[in-house]
């Protein structure tokens, strides 16, 4: 019998990290962690939308999580993440 899992990868200047969650959720949730644990290194800097628009990281982390992943990941263009769904063996 197999069951779900997703495994949710940070790419950043250290190396990666993975970890392991038993739903998509979850994984989602370990991300905005790491976003709300990092928020402290790019608050207040300069960045370029996708669309070429340029901006300013807030000081304080958005309470909505899509938009705080969204800034985060789009001002440290360095670091990027996946989350993939797969099946372990029971």
């Amino acid at each position: 019998m197999t069951s779900p899992v997703w495994l949710l990868s940070v790419h950043h200047k250290h190396g990666d990290d993975t970890t392991v969650y038993t739903s998509e959720q979850a994984a989602h949730g370990g991300l905005l962690d790491y976003v709300a644990q990092c928020w402290a290194e790019i608050a207040g800097d300069e960045y370029t939308t996708s669309t070429g628009e340029l901006r300013r990281v807030p000081q304080e982390m958005p309470a909505e999580a899509d938009t705080a992943i969204d800034i985060y990941f789009e001002a440290h263009t360095d670091e990027w993440f996946e989350i993939v769904q797969k099946s372990v063996n029971e």
